[in-house]
């Protein structure tokens, strides 16, 4: 019995644990286990949304509800590193990202 696969031709990017340890590679330096991270998407409605994660002027043009992907990992130092990303559900595009580490938003940075 012959199983067919479709190729997916899509550009859609994916953001999975293996995209996250490469950003994590790239931006921080920071080599990951992919099976060490915590990832979850869900739909948030923007009064559901903490303002010291997303501040409403930045909360204002995106979305509502919003589709959020939030990747979670602990480095072995101890460190709790939390990014949550808002894409377009229509395409996948990335439309805000905000990196935590040890609750500590360390990007976007804001003054």
């Amino acid at each position: 019995m012959s199983h067919s696969k479709k190729k997916d031709t899509s550009n859609r990017p994916v953001y999975d644990a293996m995209w996250f340890k490469g950003e994590m590679l790239n931006t921080f330096g920071i080599p990951v286990t992919p099976e060490k991270v915590g990832y979850e998407a869900v739909l948030l409605e923007h009064d559901e949304i903490d303002e010291n994660i997303i501040p409403k002027e930045d909360l204002q043009p995106l979305p509502n509800p919003l589709l959020a992907h939030s990747f979670i990992y602990t480095h072995l130092n101890g460190d709790e590193w939390l990014l949550l990303l808002v894409i377009r559900e229509q395409d996948g595009a990335m439309l805000y990202q905000v990196w935590l580490k040890d609750n500590e938003k360390i990007y976007p940075n804001r003054r």
